[in-house]
């Protein structure tokens, strides 16, 4: 009933259509975040910010798992947004903590991450069409639930494979040439 509110007010307003849209509503949902991480350090620092980040992320990553399947229908920003801002604000919980994860392939994800981030779209599109039309045929509404997991997991190799064979191979060849 609210999202329906919401699109008659933005259909009669282009500001609220601009500021309404879920794309700028997780932007902003972002920003509050970062203003609030610096505003508030100390929180994010705590003696228990190990705990705090992996119950956070783990609550953001289970949302988002089961968001689909659970409130089918629903505006974008509360079956991606919200469980994304969750695992950012575990993320950013997790590095802060004290006693910090020390993981090789965590490092290797950090390091990989402009990579994962200029590649994860063109990929999750095509995964997004490969499931579509190939695989929820076949699982039905499972594909809801297999889907995040398959496609996470395939951003985060084939963005290490972008960093590793060209990221990497650039940044050496353009300090070689102009550093």
């Amino acid at each position: 009933i609210l999202e329906k509110q919401i699109q008659s007010l933005q259909e009669k307003s282009s500001t609220l259509y601009f500021y309404g849209n879920p794309m700028i509503l997780e932007f902003g949902m972002g920003i509050l975040l970062a203003y609030l991480y610096v505003r508030y350090t100390s929180v994010f620092q705590s003696k228990n910010a190990l705990t705090k980040g992996v119950l956070t992320t783990a609550t953001g990553f289970v949302l988002l798992l089961l968001s689909h399947s659970v409130l089918p229908n629903t505006n974008q920003v509360f079956v991606a947004g919200v469980p994304s801002l969750l695992i950012v604000t575990g993320a950013l919980f997790l590095a802060n903590a004290p006693k910090r994860l020390n993981s090789a392939w965590l490092e290797k994800v950090g390091d990989s991450s402009y990579s994962l981030y200029l590649s994860h779209y063109i990929l999750l599109s095509a995964l997004g069409q490969l499931f579509r039309k190939a695989i929820y045929p076949f699982i039905g509404e499972g594909a809801y639930i297999v889907f995040p997991v398959i496609a996470f997991l395939m951003a985060l190799i084939c963005g290490y494979l972008f960093y590793f064979f060209i990221e990497r191979v650039l940044t050496r060849y353009i300090k070689k040439r102009f550093g």
